[in-house]
């Protein structure tokens, strides 16, 4: 007896629909894997419109977030790296003196 699956869209509370459903191969290191994936919507064309900008603005936020956080590390081990020269150059003039 298989059990229905209950998957209602967030925003109406109506039950989502399968819009496209597929599949891809996998490498890993057991062998392949078949990866099944499928993609549901609200069937309210209209609350799917706006389902769909909620989530693109999330991306863009999340997208966002990560650049800064790419820049946040990068301009970090800059700065460490210029601390560890000048630390080299400072022990490098204590010695000679």
């Amino acid at each position: 007896m298989a059990t229905k699956i209950s998957n209602p869209c967030y925003r109406c509370g109506k039950e989502r629909i399968k819009a496209k459903t597929w599949n891809e191969k996998v490498t890993n290191f057991m062998g392949t894997s078949v990866i099944t994936y499928t993609q549901t919507v609200c069937p309210d064309p209209e609350c799917q419109k706006i389902v769909e900008k909620e989530l693109a603005a999330q991306k863009k936020k999340k997208e966002a977030f990560e650049l800064d956080k790419e820049n946040r590390k990068a301009a970090f081990k800059a700065s460490n790296k210029k601390r560890s020269i000048d630390l080299k150059n400072s022990r490098k003039q204590y010695k000679h003196k």
